[in-house]
């Protein structure tokens, strides 16, 4: 849909693991002039075995918690409808 923030720019990720400290994260893009970044956002977990839980603050201010995610893998949030 026209104005939609189909790729969930400044969102706020926190990551959650067992005995770990919490990671914070935020969706971006840009970098430079004509340049442009990954806005995927990328945490490196050490040797941390999981299961992940992911709290995502949408740009709008509604929250979505997906828990159990695995580590070592890539996965996609989609929101809630």
């Amino acid at each position: 849909q026209r104005g939609q923030n189909r790729r969930a720019i400044g969102s706020a990720v926190r990551i959650e693991l067992p005995s770990q400290p919490v990671i914070l994260r935020r969706v971006r893009s840009g970098g430079s002039y004509l340049a442009t970044s990954d806005e995927r956002v990328h945490v490196g977990l050490g040797d941390a075995t999981g299961p992940v839980s992911v709290l995502v603050t949408w740009p709008d201010g509604v929250q979505q918690r997906v828990a159990g995610l695995a580590v070592d893998r890539e996965h996609e949030v989609r929101r809630s409808p």
